[in-house]
């Protein structure tokens, strides 16, 4: 999806007019959706704490007093038990926090209340910056160290039997050092913007995190090759060209937030990106770009793909499952050096598994570009394609662990219709005699979903937000660019649930449709293994990303919040559906 950089006006714990910020104790909150025994001994803190974590998972209004969170929190380890067991999460006010209207993602004061008793919360809240002193034990703190020895126990089982179906994951897209490199307070957590994000991607039942890393490119004579590449240090437009060194303190700073989210039990993705530096908006898709090739100095290898692998590498776990896209919505440089991605795949893998080759089974390496528009602006016609490398693109396809696409589909009442955006993309690849379903069923690759949502927006420029039904439907694609504002928002979040806004129904229709139809793992004609959502701009229903919660709001969308953490824990077998032919046919 092009995306206009967004520029970083948020607000804190109680600035928000009509919304808050959310966040909570985000480090409290922060536990990943694994059942598996993939999650480190010192990570089974982090799961206890987040059983007993503050009363938000169960409903607590975020206008809460500290007194208030201190005593219904200590209800939140059986309040989240039940969810688990019942299907339903609480999408009351501040369900999971995260920012959100109404509430949404609110109580702060009640998640700090919580958590900050007890011991375990301590210690790995000072892993992601957390300023808290153990102080007393609580009741709460007790019923941590419980339900840490229970989750162990739990976590060492395998997945339910119930399980099965595809989770919506969140993504964390991370612009510029000031990502990395700042630490904000934000209610009751001190800690960078990645390590907050990733804390909010925790709370949404989901086993698995995203990282969208975007770097840039600089082409001033516009012919869709790269001068050079660049790097964004502040919170301003200015790029400055990638030099090695700027590149080694990127990585570096990434790697603990990196860290965090690996320790904390998650599997990760990679999804790199590069954004037009100049800000001209000129489409990462069309740019055709030799993955090896130096340009002003430096190749695509050494700012983006060397870098993301060595700091995988530097914080991969024996059991933690990588999905690494060699980019992402970046169509034209996968059809114009097919030959060069190929080459990469295995180098790729050797980097990230180092001295440990034994967990390769772990670790996938394969290639994401849109859903159309394969050979750059437009859709590959059969007269580009007889000019292209057809073999070296079969070559490649038959080499990736898996195939990655922007999943935008329009969605008019028929479940199928969840495979708009895998039907364009098919048609393009059958032209390069590549065949999807024979990939994905015969060859046993996976299909990834590496961004996937609904913008609202009416049109490509971004500022135009939807206002009908239709324009929602038909436009996937299209949303609302910047920081959360009410005149912008497309869904009319700001305004209560019983005043009827046509755009938010429709949005809440096609969410409720995207988890009927991933709970059979998509179909019918193919399957979708795994799903990151599009979290930026008005595509972030879920308001993971900093920016998504302003002083005038948030993105949040509680029913939504509330229907995909659901899904997230029936997929993961914690729950069950209510029957068998519960679910509508295609």
């Amino acid at each position: 999806m092009a995306v206009q950089l967004p520029r970083l006006e948020r607000c804190s714990s109680g600035e928000a007019s009509g919304a808050s910020s959310g966040d909570g104790d985000a480090c409290a909150e922060a536990a990943p959706a694994s059942t598996s025994s993939r999650a480190p001994s010192s990570s089974f803190e982090g799961f206890g704490r987040h059983l007993c974590s503050s009363s938000r998972d169960s409903g607590s209004d975020s206008s809460s007093s500290s007194s208030d969170a201190a005593s219904s929190g200590s209800g939140g380890g059986r309040d989240e038990c039940q969810a688990g067991s019942s299907g339903v999460s609480s999408s009351g006010n501040g369900a999971s926090g995260g920012g959100g209207s109404s509430g949404g993602g609110g109580g702060g004061s009640s998640g700090s209340g919580g958590a900050s008793s007890a011991p375990h919360a301590f210690h790995s809240c000072a892993g992601a910056g957390g300023m808290r002193s153990p102080g007393r034990q609580s009741p709460r703190g007790a019923c941590a160290s419980a339900l840490a020895l229970l989750l162990a126990l739990c976590l060492a089982a395998p997945r339910g039997a119930a399980a099965f179906g595809t989770e919506i994951s969140s993504s964390v897209a991370l612009f510029r050092y000031v990502d990395l490199n700042v630490a904000e307070y934000l209610s009751g957590t001190n800690a960078t913007r990645c390590v907050h994000m990733v804390n909010r991607a925790g709370r949404t039942g989901s086993s698995k995190i995203n990282f969208v890393i975007s770097h840039y490119f600089v082409d001033e004579d516009k012919d869709f090759v790269v001068d050079y590449y660049c790097l964004k240090l502040e919170d301003s437009p200015k790029c400055s060209p990638a030099t090695p060194e700027l590149v080694a303190r990127w990585t570096s700073l990434f790697k603990p937030c990196l860290k965090y989210a690996v320790d904390m039990g998650f599997d990760i993705a990679f999804t790199p990106h590069l954004d037009d530096g100049l800000n001209n908006g000129q489409w990462r898709n069309a740019m055709r770009i030799n993955p090896v090739e130096k340009y002003g100095g430096m190749s695509y290898f050494d700012v983006v793909l060397g870098p993301l692998a060595e700091a995988m590498g530097a914080t991969l776990l024996e059991n933690t499952r990588v999905w690494y896209a060699l980019q992402g919505e970046m169509s034209a440089m996968v059809t114009s050096y097919p030959r060069e991605h190929r080459k990469l795949l295995p180098y790729i893998k050797q980097i990230i598994l180092g001295d440990h080759p034994e967990w390769a089974d772990n670790v996938r390496v394969g290639v994401s570009t849109n859903f159309n528009k394969l050979c750059g602006m437009e859709a590959c016609q059969a007269a580009d394609v007889k000019k292209m490398d057809v073999a070296g693109m079969k070559e490649l396809y038959d080499a990736v662990d898996f195939v990655g696409i922007s999943s935008y589909p329009r969605y008019h009442g028929k479940l199928a219709e969840m495979e708009d955006s895998t039907q364009m993309f098919d048609q393009e690849l059958k032209l390069f005699g590549i065949d999807l379903v024979k990939l994905i069923n015969t060859e046993g690759k996976e299909f990834v979903f590496n961004e996937f949502g609904i913008g609202g927006g009416a049109s490509v420029s971004g500022d135009a937000p939807a206002r009908t039904w239709a324009q929602v439907d038909n436009g996937p694609f299209f949303g609302v660019y910047g920081p959360y504002t009410r005149k912008l928002d497309p869904w009319r979040l700001f305004l209560p649930y019983n005043v009827l806004v046509g755009t938010r129904q429709a949005m809440h229709e096609w969410y409720t449709a995207a988890t009927m139809w991933l709970a059979r793992k998509g179909g019918p004609t193919w399957r979708v293994d795994h799903v990151f959502m599009w979290n930026l701009n008005s595509w972030d229903v879920q308001a993971i990303h900093m920016e998504s919660t302003t002083k005038e709001g948030s993105y949040r969308d509680e029913a939504v919040y509330g229907i995909i953490r659901s899904h997230n824990l029936m997929t993961r077998g914690l729950t069950g559906y209510d029957a068998p032919g519960s679910l509508p046919p295609y």
